[in-house]
Order: structure tokens, then C-alpha cells, then sequence
């Protein structure tokens, strides 16, 4: 039962491994982009959690990161692709210089005005196509026609994602102007971003004949065709872009009283002990 997940994992983040840059000191490739993107939520969450040394966390997340891939090679448990030196130092560097990012982006707007050239909200898109990129990469979509396929991603399936889950969360910003409970707002931005799909997958499937190299059966209509998994993911993808911005955007905009009470109570001991 194991051996069968260890490789499903492997199997579906074999394209990860793409190699874009390879030195004898530098090693990037796929993987690198999911440590630059996990490096910037962790100091994003320390950071309006008010912890007092979030790089000291940070750093000792990413090496342990490092050693439990090292121990699962280890143990022979094959999940992960064996890592280089280099591959794991430049994992550790990416993924600090992500929190970095992060970290003083804020400062762009002291030193000089790029900040104005930035869209005020960037998160939806962000979670769009972090989201679009990790599934599209780990499924592994394969078209019927081969212009659409890469060695990496399927750029068509990536692209279509991406813009739907970006929709699916504006649309759902829009009905809360119309709409005070929170899940009958849910329900029905799941409802257009269902309605929506199939009608993609009706123009793909049947209009456009561009079809998923797949014999697994369709989930509805005669469309959606692929895994049992493909099939969950279709089903609630634009409720978990929704929970996920709202997510990311109340640990952005959260009240700083617990990071302001830490402080008081860290000044208050220091004064007490002195």
C-alpha cells in the first residue's frame, strides 16, 4: 500500500525535475519555483503571527527539509528523486531568498515608487497559477494533440486553469456584494465555476476535438475524463482557490494586537527581571 503512494508521488512529480540550470555549484530546476513560493508563505505567516526571528525559523525549516529527503532515501523510500549537493544548497538558497522577498517588499514604497507600477491585489493571480502550476505539473496532462504538450507542463491546460481560478475568485468577490451568507456565496460561485467548466470541456472535448489521452470514464455529460483524482480536483478546485485567498488575505490584513501584546509582554519581563 505504501510502495503504491511512494510511487504515485514520484510518478506525478516526475516533471519537477526538468533541469533548467545545471553547474557545479548551481542547480535549478521545477522543484525550485515550489521552494521560492514556500519560502514566501512561511515568512509571510511568521511574519503576521509575530514571531521575533522568523529567518532563524525559516532557515531551520528549509535544512530540515533537506535532511528528511536525505532520510527517506535513506530508508529506501522512494518518493523523492536522489538530490545533489549543489541541487539541496541552492533549494536552501531559493527558498530563503523567497522570504527574503517577502519579508521587505514593503520597503518598495519608502525607496522609490516601482510599488505604483504593481497591481494593488496580486494575490488572486498568484494563487491561480501556483495552483494551476502544481496540479497541471503534477497530473501530468497529455493532449491528443502535441502542440499542446511540453517535457514540462501542458501549457494549454496550465493557461486555462489559470485564468479560471483567477475568474472563479472574482466572481465570488462580486456575489459578496450581493450576497451576505457566506456559503450560499460559496454555492453559487461553485455553481458558475462548474456551469463554466463543463461548457469549456464541451468546446475542447466536442467543438474543438481536443481530447486527454486517457480510457478512464467521464465524470458527468460525457465530459471530464480522466482519474478519480483529476475528478475531485475538478469538482472542488474553485472552492479551495476561494478558501485559500481568503486564507492568505486575513493573514495579510489580520489586526497586529497579538504582535503588539508579544512585544508588551517581552518589554514587560525585561523590565521586570532588570
Amino acid at each position: 500500500m505504501l510502495k503504491d503512494i511512494y510511487y504515485f508521488i514520484n510518478n506525478k512529480t516526475s516533471s519537477l525535475y526538468t533541469i533548467i540550470i545545471n553547474t557545479d555549484y548551481f542547480f535549478i530546476d521545477y522543484w525550485s519555483f515550489v521552494h521560492l513560493i514556500t519560502g514566501m508563505l512561511i515568512i509571510s505567516f511568521l511574519k503576521r503571527s509575530g514571531y521575533r526571528h522568523p529567518f532563524y525559523i525559516l532557515l531551520t525549516l528549509l535544512i530540515g527539509w533537506e535532511i528528511i529527503e536525505i532520510s527517506f532515501i535513506y530508508f529506501s523510500i522512494k518518493v523523492f528523486n536522489p538530490e545533489t549537493i549543489p541541487d539541496q544548497i541552492t533549494d536552501i538558497f531559493i527558498g530563503f531568498a523567497g522570504g527574503l522577498i517577502i519579508f521587505y517588499a514593503p520597503l518598495l514604497k519608502k525607496v522609490n515608487k516601482l510599488s505604483e507600477l504593481l497591481p494593488k491585489k496580486s494575490i488572486e493571480p498568484i494563487i491561480a497559477c501556483s495552483m494551476s502550476f502544481l496540479w497541471v505539473g503534477l497530473y501530468g496532462y497529455r493532449y491528443n494533440i502535441e502542440f499542446f504538450n511540453s517535457p514540462f507542463i501542458n501549457w494549454l491546460a496550465f493557461i486555462l486553469w489559470s485564468i479560471g481560478l483567477f475568474l472563479t475568485i472574482k466572481v465570488y468577490q462580486l456575489l459578496g456584494k450581493l450576497i451576505a451568507c457566506f456559503w450560499k456565496k460559496i454555492l453559487a460561485t461553485w455553481f458558475i465555476y462548474f456551469m463554466a467548466l463543463l461548457f469549456i470541456e464541451f468546446l475542447g472535448y466536442h467543438v474543438f476535438k481536443i481530447r486527454q489521452v486517457t480510457y478512464e470514464t467521464p465524470l458527468i455529460f460525457g465530459l471530464i475524463h480522466g482519474t478519480k483524482i483529476l475528478k475531485y480536483y475538478y469538482i472542488f478546485a474553485g472552492i479551495l482557490a476561494i478558501l485559500l485567498n481568503n486564507l492568505l488575505k486575513n493573514l495579510r490584513t489580520a489586526p497586529l494586537s497579538k504582535v503588539i501584546i508579544r512585544q508588551e509582554s517581552y518589554q514587560f519581563k525585561n523590565y521586570d527581571n532588570s
